[in-house]
């Protein structure tokens, strides 16, 4: 798990894939200078650039990760696993954890042996400059339960309208991939033992418990979304509460958002609910909806929610 300034969990080892973030973000010589906040796959979420400050210039020795966590500046929990300098880092403030350390620099060979070490475990590099940021625009397609419970063979049967959009729901994923962008897709998950016991849960069937054939993403465009190919965050309720940390953790790392497409099903609760999460953290941001490619449970339902959308300020695209 990952820890952000308010300790709030962003994602867990897997939900991020070899699409993932960096996880690390080397500075000038020394190893110490990794972005201590680039845990599970994101580089500089909130975590202290170039720490060979502290501790007179002295590697810090903390990596993230995928599956650690740290509680940066706050300093309530500093886990390691794997990459821990030998001195440690222990439980307690930043300050406690790094006052310990003397004062070293790594030697030019135990750099180069370092980086070749970590250079698997990130992608994206760290991107520094405004220039960098722009050259690195991407769109960000966030694709909502797209499972066999909500679309045909599952819990609640057939969806016409759900199944009309494979197609091209399948294309627009694809375009995106091909181009380079980011894909997100959460996956509805409810553990069979409690659900009844939830808000939800009292007013729902029993739907996408993990393992089930109904959890599944459906059709063809489960080729696409995979933790290889996208990011995939699990959720137990209708909106992600991670969305928009996922989100400021990739501008974060240096990426520039330029626009946020929205699609899935269902478009007047799950959708809808995860636009609205969105647009609350990213006013200003371009958010796009296109009919073509979110359905719910009749087309005309689907057409009112659009229409609302648009009169608080989403982008609409009408195709039908």
């Amino acid at each position: 798990m990952v820890d952000n300034l308010h300790a709030q969990d962003i994602s867990r080892r897997g939900f991020l894939g070899a699409a993932g973030i960096a996880g690390l973000s080397l500075g000038g010589a020394a190893v110490g200078a990794a972005t201590v906040g680039a845990v599970c796959g994101f580089g500089g979420i909130t975590g202290l650039s170039g720490v060979t400050g502290l501790g007179g210039g002295a590697p810090l020795g903390v990596f993230g990760h995928p599956g650690d966590y740290a509680r940066n500046l706050h300093g309530a929990d500093l886990r390691k696993s794997g990459k821990v300098a030998e001195q440690g880092v222990s439980t307690g403030s930043l300050a406690q954890a790094v006052a310990p350390v003397e004062a070293s620099a790594p030697s030019a060979e135990e750099t180069a042996a370092a980086l070749e070490e970590l250079a698997p475990m990130f992608s994206t590099p760290q991107v520094n400059t405004a220039v960098d940021r722009l050259a690195a625009a991407k769109r960000v397609l966030i694709v909502v339960d797209y499972q066999v419970d909500f679309v045909d063979g599952g819990a609640f049967g057939t969806i016409q309208p759900a199944v009309n959009i494979h197609d091209a729901l399948y294309d627009r994923i694809k375009q995106y991939q091909d181009a380079g962008d980011i894909v997100i897709y959460t996956m509805d998950t409810h553990p069979a033992d409690d659900y009844a016991n939830t808000r939800e849960g009292s007013v729902n069937a029993l739907h996408c418990v993990p393992g089930s054939a109904g959890w599944e993403v459906y059709g063809k465009v489960a080729e696409l979304l995979t933790p290889e190919k996208a990011l995939m965050i699990r959720k137990g309720t209708y909106g992600a509460a991670d969305l928009p940390l996922v989100l400021s953790a990739l501008r974060n790392q240096g990426i520039h958002i330029r626009s946020i497409e929205f699609a899935g099903v269902s478009t007047t609760c799950r959708v809808l609910h995860n636009a609205i999460l969105v647009y609350t953290y990213f006013p200003e941001m371009p958010l796009i909806f296109d009919d073509t490619t979110t359905a719910s449970y009749t087309d005309e339902m689907t057409a009112a929610q659009l229409d609302q959308l648009e009169g608080w300020g989403f982008v609409i695209k009408r195709h039908r």
